[in-house]
């Protein structure tokens, strides 16, 4: 039997349906699974609401949160490729590349722009092979230290000069020695005029 004039019993305040709902408190994540057993997570909630697709055994291999800086990408997994036609761009404050080994193929030039410095450390060997090489400090020196010996090897090792290159051929260099061997008709003049205007030597007793 139920009495109608006992009072009411106030809520309890753990019940959920009288629970205060807070915005800053995640939801329980909502799991959709698919056919090939991978399933996609999504988190709703404050500060931050998430969507995460994992593997069969539980791997995360996509994660996308969305929070008030901004959107957080990550991507895991054994290989991972992003393919343009055309450009691809990479813009940041900060950009950090961490890899076992890394290898840049590139078939056309390559331009680097630094405005500030640039240091390399290599634990290893060094090695700069091309058809030609020019370095210049403009408008510093160039300073070159080693702990052992400094070799310069070269067809011709010149410091210091603007001679013209090696000759092609035969006949070029014949026309070269031909020019240095002809007399110079100004250095002839000034040689026979300085002789003029020069005293005679006094004879020796």
């Amino acid at each position: 039997m139920v009495d109608d004039d006992l009072p009411e019993r106030p809520p309890d305040p753990g019940d959920d349906a009288t629970r205060p709902e807070d915005p800053s408190s995640p939801e329980a994540a909502q799991v959709v699974t698919f056919r090939s057993g991978h399933r996609a997570e999504i988190v709703r909630g404050q500060p931050s609401e998430s969507l995460t697709l994992r593997s069969r055994d539980g791997h995360c291999m996509l994660a996308i949160e969305i929070t008030d800086q901004g959107a957080l990408l990550r991507l895991t997994g054994d290989s991972l490729e992003i393919a343009a036609t055309s450009t691809l761009s990479l813009q940041a404050k900060h950009l950090e590349l961490k890899a076992g080994a890394l290898s840049v193929d590139v078939d056309g030039d390559l331009t680097e722009r630094v405005a500030g410095e640039v240091r390399r450390e290599v634990a290893g060997g060094s090695a700069l092979t091309a058809k030609s090489v020019a370095i210049e400090a403009t408008p510093g020196g160039v300073a070159i230290t080693a702990n052992d010996d400094v070799d310069l090897s070269g067809e011709r090792v010149r410091l210091n000069c603007d001679d013209p290159p090696m000759p092609l051929t035969w006949d070029e260099f014949q026309q070269r020695r031909g020019a240095l061997a002809a007399p110079d008709e100004g250095t002839d003049e000034l040689a026979a005029s300085h002789e003029k205007s020069s005293p005679p030597l006094p004879e020796d007793d």
